[in-house]
């Protein structure tokens, strides 16, 4: 019996301070408090820290531990979608624009079965300018995106924290105005 729990306290105990790997891989493995552990959970959690709480994001249509953590308004998530006739309508609007496809929802589906991680790859793929554009349209203050754009100091989007492979981004509202022109 004592060896059934060895893990979980040890998992317990590591909540407390998750600052080495040994550490965080028990508090991943085992939590008991809101301990975020992975990178995606980390960037909500400043963002929950850092932004207002009426905020509203855009950001990659898959990864949940964003929305999850930050205890924000995104303007889409594919997992958030609805079971009726009018949300859904508005969910494949917002899941089209969040990917950039312009085809009839049979198209969609088509390809969202033959590739997922590839359609959503898309969000990735846009530019700055098109992330901005993408933010005026669904009416979000802040976008999250790769930490590996470079960084411009009069673009649309001005870099406020990252968390490995993942940033967020203020969308400058008068870049994007001017980038809907």
């Amino acid at each position: 019996m004592i060896a059934a729990w060895a893990g979980p306290t040890a998992g317990l105990v590591a909540g407390l301070a998750p600052e080495s790997r040994p550490t965080e891989a028990l508090a991943a493995r085992w939590r008991f408090a809101p301990t975020p552990v992975k990178d995606d959970e980390r960037l909500g959690a400043w963002c929950r820290e850092h932004t207002p709480a009426d905020s509203r994001f855009i950001g990659p249509p898959g990864p949940k531990g964003l929305r999850l953590w930050s205890r924000r308004n995104w303007a889409f998530n594919r997992a958030g979608s609805p079971y009726h006739a009018r949300g859904l309508a508005d969910w494949y609007e917002r899941f089209r624009d969040h990917v950039a496809f312009d085809g009839p929802p049979e198209e969609l589906v088509r390809a969202y079965l033959d590739g997922r991680h590839r359609l959503e790859a898309r969000y990735d793929a846009m530019t700055d300018a098109q992330l901005a554009a993408l933010a005026g349209r669904q009416e979000a203050d802040f976008v999250v995106a790769g930490s590996d754009r470079p960084a411009q100091a009069d673009g649309p989007l001005e870099r406020l924290h990252a968390e490995g492979e993942l940033a967020v981004y203020r969308a400058r509202p008068e870049r994007v105005a001017q980038v809907q022109r």
